[in-house]
């Protein structure tokens, strides 16, 4: 079992107020700058209100920005929130993974070995930081979707996402996480998800439509699992490039509607991004029990692409 990591093992403090407290850029499953989901990070956000982190995250204009605070709950190592350019959201797997990646960078996280509890509106999460010869990953457990399987209405589908029913795999379910509401949609294939041209003003009125994921078991790389797409206007986000918390629970699917004869334990790596110019990989480890998820961690690699002083950000 891994070593947890304790507040007071931590070398420097992750959140003092600072006298010139930076905002990093960081691109989140890609070790190529020009790749990737891009992510603003405050590793030192304990100055900020609730009005002052939409207005950077708004400013900054990216998918999400990570705020680092220090945590009121003893178990854990930090605390961390994360705003789109309209509203905060409970769960972000690719800014953790960018928020880890400074942490490291600032030798206030360790490169490898340890994990640490961290406090989220999602509740206690667990991360860690792993090496491999292929780079170094930085890892978020989340908690497993709650799925339902759904019929989808043909008509809408064609309205807000160019989408015909011959473009639907039929041999896989379509699925609503109960716990967010995000609707899952596999699909024949890539040049299915090259003609998606959603309707962004209609989904962002719509409760059922305002964050689809589509997907298909066909990849650019033969050993990945999955391609897919994440439309969240609901949330401040048309496309999203490359979603780790869209990622995880797309493992989930696999292990419990296409994939059963595998082990209980098993890694899948997804893609997003290729499409739009943004390319990504995302792993994502599932343990299972027959249909039952036991525990489900999403991983990438990241890079630091800039950094600049807090107070060049609209004033803060």
């Amino acid at each position: 079992m891994m070593d947890t990591l304790g507040k007071a093992e931590v070398r420097g403090s992750l959140s003092p107020k600072s006298v010139n407290p930076q905002i990093y850029r960081v691109h989140a499953f890609t070790a190529n700058p020009r790749e990737g989901n891009p992510a603003g990070v405050v590793p030192q956000a304990a100055q900020l209100d609730d009005h002052q982190m939409q207005a950077v995250a708004t400013f900054m204009g990216l998918s999400e920005t990570a705020f680092v605070f220090p945590s009121r709950q003893p178990r854990c190592l930090f605390q961390l929130r994360w705003f789109t350019p309209t509203i905060e959201v409970r769960l972000c797997g690719h800014a953790t993974v960018a928020t880890l990646k400074v942490l490291v960078a600032l030798n206030l996280f360790p490169a490898e070995g340890r994990s640490a509890h961290i406090e989220t509106l999602t509740g206690i999460l667990q991360v860690r930081v792993e090496k491999t010869r292929e780079g170094q990953f930085h890892w978020l457990e989340i908690p497993p979707p709650d799925f339902q399987e759904v019929t989808l209405d043909t008509d809408q589908l064609r309205k807000i996402f160019n989408l015909r029913t011959r473009d639907l795999h039929l041999g896989l379910p379509a699925v609503r996480d109960k716990s967010d509401g995000d609707l899952y949609i596999p699909v024949c294939g890539i040049e299915v998800l090259k003609r998606l041209e959603p309707n962004f003003d209609r989904m962002r009125t719509s409760k059922r439509w305002g964050a689809t994921c589509f997907f298909t078991p066909e990849t650019f790389e033969l050993q990945n699992r999955w391609h897919c797409r994440y439309f969240a206007p609901a949330y401040g986000v048309d496309e999203d490039p490359v979603t780790g918390a869209i990622n995880g629970p797309l493992g989930a699917y696999h292990r419990i509607y296409a994939q059963l004869d595998e082990p209980d334990e098993i890694e899948y790596v997804g893609e997003q991004g290729d499409l739009i110019g943004h390319q990504g990989r995302v792993r994502v480890r599932v343990r299972a029990k027959g249909k039952i998820i036991n525990s489900l961690e999403i991983g990438g690699e990241a890079v630091i692409v800039s950094k600049m002083p807090l107070s060049s950000v609209m004033g803060v």
